[in-house]
């Protein structure tokens, strides 16, 4: 879940970092991780989760406050996603829905989408990590 860290550590603590970058990461949605992975599983945190908080219907303020997606406008560093086409874990759209949410902002956030490519990025992770590194050669220098 460090897709998820990186986009939690951006907003709460700008300015830590020079740059940030997340490969496939979960969704910035806690309702929609909860929903894929915990849920399915029969996770008794889920209802200890809701009984405490309400469900996102029924207490749609607390959802809201905790999606690093509602500060975004906080968020002072360049941002990379890159994520497979063929995730099977964490589905691409996660990563289209937070770039779309730091572009609308005006955030520096670069969306790779590596054709084919799943969860770990095996076959195509060293073409990766010269997109990274290219990236973090632009914004650390």
């Amino acid at each position: 879940m460090g897709g998820g860290v990186v986009y939690n550590t951006l907003v709460v603590a700008p300015g830590l970092f020079d740059a940030a970058v997340a490969y496939a990461p979960v969704s910035a949605r806690p309702e929609e991780n909860i929903d894929h992975f915990q849920r399915p599983n029969g996770d008794p945190v889920v209802t200890e989760i809701e009984e405490r908080h309400g469900t996102p219907e029924e207490n749609p303020g607390f959802w809201r406050g905790v999606t690093p997606l509602s500060y975004v406008d906080r968020v002072t560093e360049p941002l990379l996603i890159q994520h497979g086409s063929a995730d099977d874990t964490c589905p691409p759209e996660w990563s289209r829905e937070a770039a779309a949410a730091f572009e609308e902002a005006g955030k520096d956030v670069e969306l790779r989408t590596v054709p084919g490519e799943g969860h770990i990025f095996g076959p195509k992770w060293a073409s990766s990590m010269d997109v990274t590194e290219a990236f973090l050669a632009r914004h650390l220098r």
